[in-house]
């Protein structure tokens, strides 16, 4: 059996009875009593790396990065089989949309 250290003990005496909880509703107690039990988070941010694999770190050199991406992913060109189209169910057709509304539904949609 591990004996508990300092912190576990503190954050045992927290869980009993967090402060300030005694209002169910007070939401800014819970998450402090939360972050007090939970203790300190580190914002960690995984590296970019550039299309040849150096890290990048400054802000304008990322966003370049991403643009590259975006533009190399959305500018392929990507050549669809007639049968993989074809394998897509097709819905019945709904007539009725093809239809223009009514004056009255016009301006019940205008808000008359």
């Amino acid at each position: 059996m591990q004996h508990p250290t300092a912190k576990t003990q503190r954050n045992a005496e927290r869980v009993v009875e967090p402060p300030g909880m005694e209002n169910l509703r007070d939401y800014r107690g819970f998450y402090e009593a939360l972050k007090a039990v939970s203790g300190p988070t580190y914002l960690v941010q995984s590296p970019l790396h550039s299309s040849d694999g150096q890290d990048l770190t400054d802000n304008t050199s990322i966003l370049a990065r991403w643009s590259e991406h975006f533009q190399s992913l959305f500018s392929a060109n990507r050549t669809i089989q007639d049968a993989a189209i074809l394998r897509i169910p097709q819905l019945p057709l709904k007539e009725e949309l093809n239809k223009p509304p009514t004056l009255e539904e016009t301006i019940e949609a205008i808000g008359g």
